[in-house]
């Protein structure tokens, strides 16, 4: 036989303005009891009544539950997120204010234009080139024309020398 009056006691603390403000120990205290209550119901149309006013409250209750794990689970997802959102700006702030300071905070003083142009970088002076050429050998009678060009500089004779013969 069902509790009618535990029933309709659950029925009213439980209605719809009132789950929020419930504890969630409660709503499953409800729960359960309209549960277990359910099933007594006979099959006349009052009992009917408060057995499908049970199934829907029973519903209401469930469904609060749920969205409050579901809430709860929300939040602590929202903080680890933001925890982490917040450690990452940290590790990027950390490893970009020494590039940030050493870059605009620097005591190295710049380089000046005159400093620049006076200091030329040292030049090599090779006269030999990459591949060395063969020298002549002591049998050939006739020089390279390298060697007779560098061997031989060739003197033009005055000019002054040239008009006193002439004359």
């Amino acid at each position: 036989m069902p509790d009618i009056a535990g029933v309709v006691s659950a029925l009213r603390a439980t209605e719809p303005t009132k789950i929020r403000d419930l504890p969630s120990e409660k709503l499953i205290e409800y729960e359960q009891f309209l549960a277990e209550q359910s099933p007594q119901f006979g099959h006349d149309a009052k009992q009917e009544r408060l057995r499908q006013e049970c199934q829907h409250r029973i519903f209401e209750l469930r469904s609060e539950r749920q969205h409050r794990e579901v809430r709860g689970t929300g939040k602590k997802t929202l903080f680890w997120a933001a925890v982490g959102g917040v450690t990452g700006i940290l590790i990027l702030v950390a490893d970009y204010v020494p590039l940030v300071r050493d870059t605009f905070f620097s005591k190295a003083q710049p380089a000046s234009v005159q400093q620049a142009t006076l200091e030329t970088p040292p030049q090599s002076l090779s006269t030999t080139s990459g591949s060395p050429e063969p020298e002549a050998s002591s049998n050939s009678s006739t020089p390279s024309p390298k060697q007779a060009a560098t061997a031989q500089p060739s003197v033009s004779p005055p000019e002054s020398s040239n008009n006193t013969e002439e004359n």
